[in-house]
């Protein structure tokens, strides 16, 4: 009975071992096929970050494994590395928006950024870039009021002294003096501006294009390009202007589009402010 016993706890004790060994070998199989996977990940984000794939890279080196001793180390380095790529390529994306007035994109680009890396002067700046984009939201004008203001600047219209003064025009990218093209950035154009003044007042009065100015919905005021404008048929010329005389002619801007400009005439005497709308 007692060798029946012994044979009993002896069977049960190989169990026991057998069954640990078995638990043990799949446990060191689970975590080699984890680090088999977690360097898989690893060699794909490697390609992906050679090929210049920067985002689909960051998002591969973060599926590494932490208990992947092999290759998390390497991956931590390029995840900071990559991340601070991003922050920078997508804050300078928003500068080059905010230059060429591209508002809304600049905000979502700044945006972007502060997703890869937190930093208060960004977001101060989004701040600035929010005020902006919604300023300049201000200044869009409706289908009906462009129509309604493309006629009041076709009309005659006075101020202080007594020139009273018409617009017409059309903007273009092209430009050319004789056979040669004048090149200009994206989001400048040419404004050919028809200027038609009529001396209603009692004396003589000097008209000259240099009294001519734009201003953008920023403020930053614009004169006629001289050199440019001289080229134009019809150019606007300077004149000692009589009483009930007219004189008519065009002058050039260079000029970020924008849907509406403040034309301000101002000689010191005569000033005459109309709303321009390019076309």
């Amino acid at each position: 009975m007692k060798k029946l016993f012994c044979f009993f706890i002896i069977t049960v004790l190989v169990s026991s071992v057998l069954g640990m060994s078995g638990c043990s070998s799949d446990g060191q199989n689970q975590a080699d096929a984890v680090s088999e996977t977690s360097a898989q990940k690893f060699d794909e984000a490697m390609r992906l970050y050679e090929d210049g794939m920067t985002g689909k890279a960051l998002e591969a080196f973060r599926q590494v494994d932490e208990n992947d001793q092999t290759h998390y180390p390497a991956a931590r380095e390029k995840i900071d590395e990559l991340t601070h790529t991003l922050f920078e390529m997508h804050v300078n994306k928003a500068g080059e928006y905010y230059t060429e007035e591209k508002y809304h994109l600049a905000v979502s680009s700044l945006e972007t950024a502060l997703g890869y890396k937190d930093s208060q002067p960004v977001r101060s700046l989004l701040e600035h870039y929010k005020d902006k984009a919604e300023s300049n939201q201000q200044h869009v004008i409706s289908p009906g009021d462009i129509e309604t203001l493309k006629k009041k600047m076709l009309t005659y219209e006075g101020g202080s002294g007594g020139l009273k003064i018409a617009l017409d025009n059309i903007y273009t990218r092209e430009f050319s003096i004789g056979s040669i093209p004048v090149q200009v950035s994206d989001n400048t154009v040419f404004l050919k501006l028809w200027v038609n003044i009529i001396n209603e007042g009692e004396k003589d009065v000097p008209v000259k294009p240099e009294y001519i100015k734009l201003y953008t919905s920023d403020d930053s005021a614009y004169s006629y390009h001289p050199e440019y404008s001289r080229h134009l048929e019809n150019s606007f010329t300077g004149i000692l202007l009589p009483p009930n005389g007219r004189i008519s002619g065009r002058v050039l801007v260079l000029i970020p589009l924008e849907s509406s400009y403040r034309f301000e005439y101002d000689d010191g005497t005569n000033r005459v402010e109309k709303t321009v709308i390019p076309y």
